[in-house]
């Protein structure tokens, strides 16, 4: 009976460290994953804010301050131009109702 018994937690002991060498391979190719997806953020991260050069951020911002300071340059433009108009509209008036 203590032959079985010995058997029993032999197989038992055997079966846990098969299901923890599983488990060490899991962690293992997790922490490699994850080594990996860090590695990439990183990356994307130097990308995006630079690294000792201008990132993409630093030329998105750029370009919109650019566009905004058009944007305000044809509004005035626009502005200008529609007083133009009004202008010489009232002076045509006056000219023909004199």
């Amino acid at each position: 009976m203590n032959d079985s018994i010995a058997d029993l937690l032999l197989a038992e002991i055997r079966g846990v460290r098969e299901e923890l060498r599983e488990f060490r391979e899991d962690v293992a190719n997790w922490r490699e994953s994850m080594a990996e997806r860090v590695a990439t953020l990183e990356t994307k991260v130097l990308d995006i804010c630079g690294n000792g050069q201008p990132g993409r951020m630093t030329k998105a911002e750029n370009n919109i301050s650019v566009l905004q300071r058009f944007n305000y340059k044809v509004i005035g433009a626009a502005a200008g131009i529609s007083s133009l108009i009004s202008a010489i509209w009232c002076l045509a008036l006056r000219l023909i109702h004199g």
